[in-house]
């Protein structure tokens, strides 16, 4: 098998494991919801299982680019992409600590961040966010990352 199709093949692997993390988030989310009528329950199960789930997709990610950097067989290309790709996710596993750590400081229950190229979602314990827990959010984001606020979704849960 040549070097390139390898390449292709390992990219569509992670691409699974990403789509299959989702997909266990999302299917788990509904059987937490129908199960458990409490809605205090609901919310923590959600930001735990939320947080298992990304965490657990995460390593996977990070296995996978580690087998490709030690891998005999993988180019030099190949080793040096996966090792940025690592990078990249170990610094935004970073970001999205600090940004959940700030915005739980500020008196919320729970948050969650996550980070893609083009936006930040946050999605926070509370049932209705004034204009000023928004504002407060949007700016620790913007402080803390480069997104701009038109990049920056902020969600309630509950």
């Amino acid at each position: 098998m040549s070097k390139k199709k390898k390449i292709v093949l390992l990219s569509v692997m992670v691409l699974l494991l990403i789509v299959s993390g989702v997909l266990n988030f999302v299917m788990t989310d509904k059987n937490i919801n129908t199960v458990v009528d409490d809605s205090s329950k609901t919310a923590a199960s959600f930001f735990s299982t939320y947080k298992t789930d990304r965490d657990g997709t995460r390593n996977q990610e990070i296995l996978y680019l580690d087998a490709i950097i030690a891998s005999e067989n993988s180019t030099e290309a190949a080793k040096t992409a996966a090792e940025e790709m690592r990078l990249e996710v170990c610094k935004t596993m970073e970001t999205e600590l600090v940004l959940e750590s700030l915005i739980k400081a500020k008196g919320f229950d729970d948050a969650i961040v996550t980070i893609s190229s083009s936006k930040v979602n946050v999605i926070v314990n509370d049932a209705e966010l004034k204009s000023d827990e928004i504002a407060q959010i949007l700016s620790i984001v913007t402080e803390e990352t480069a997104y701009s606020p038109a990049n920056v979704n902020i969600m309630s849960y509950n």
